[in-house]
């Protein structure tokens, strides 16, 4: 969950980590409308799901040490 007056940014491509930036910043949003492949993306883990969970709460915890 992004503070007050910060927006949380996710990218579908799964490298890049989501993270949050001042509203003030954001200069334009996308609508994500189809995804064309000739793979069928796999679908995420347990495992993966657990590891992104505690990557979300680090962040959490950080933003309150630093606050």
């Amino acid at each position: 969950m992004a503070a007050e007056g910060m927006v949380w940014l996710k990218s579908l491509n799964p490298l890049f980590e989501p993270y949050a930036v001042a509203a003030g910043e954001v200069l334009e949003k996308g609508k994500f409308h189809a995804y064309t492949s000739r793979q069928i993306p796999k679908p995420e883990t347990d495992l993966q799901k657990l590891v992104r969970a505690v990557r979300d709460m680090q962040q959490v915890v950080s933003g309150w040490k630093e606050g």
